[in-house]
């Protein structure tokens, strides 16, 4: 059975909404004490998700290298699956470091604490939107077709080429 369309939701929803979240910094908000916590259930909970999605299409990748069909989409959309997931596992151990900071020497901390700077952090997250719209877009080239919507032809054409 296919799981990967049902896994696949979980992390672009998850991490399209921590990216607002990272990138909105109204002071108010930064201040409230829940503010730490959601933002790092969202990227920690998008990117366990994330890493789930990744192998369930690497398992259907087998199959179709199994069967000889692998597409150059298929390897593309593989490519920037895995930076997607390395791109947010970044943001998400940071947070997962600073939560858990008693179980941590100060190094590591100080690694996360400068992971997690808005200078950094910023556009870390922006980066693995862009990632994750690229990523998406060409699963659903996959899926529906490169012409299926403007983005998506875009994308496919930039990455895979035109007539592919």
């Amino acid at each position: 059975m296919d799981l990967h369309p049902v896994f696949v939701h979980f992390p672009i929803a998850l991490l399209s909404v921590y990216v607002a979240v990272e990138v909105v910094r109204l002071p108010k908000l930064v201040r409230a004490t829940w503010w730490f916590p959601l933002k790092s259930a969202l990227v920690i909970i998008g990117s366990a998700t994330s890493v789930v999605t990744f192998f369930s299409g690497w398992l259907l990748k087998q199959t179709a290298e199994q069967h000889g069909t692998v597409s150059k989409v298929l390897e593309v959309h593989d490519h920037f699956a895995l930076y997607t997931t390395l791109a947010f596992g970044i943001l998400a151990l940071s947070h997962l470091v600073l939560l858990l900071r008693k179980y941590f020497n100060e190094q590591i901390i100080r690694l996360a604490e400068s992971m997690l700077q808005p200078w950094v952090a910023i556009p870390l997250s922006i980066l693995g939107l862009a990632l994750l719209l690229i990523t998406g877009s060409l699963g659903g080239a996959m899926v529906y077709g490169p012409d299926v919507d403007p983005i998506v032809k875009a994308i496919y054409n930039l990455f895979v080429g035109a007539g592919n």
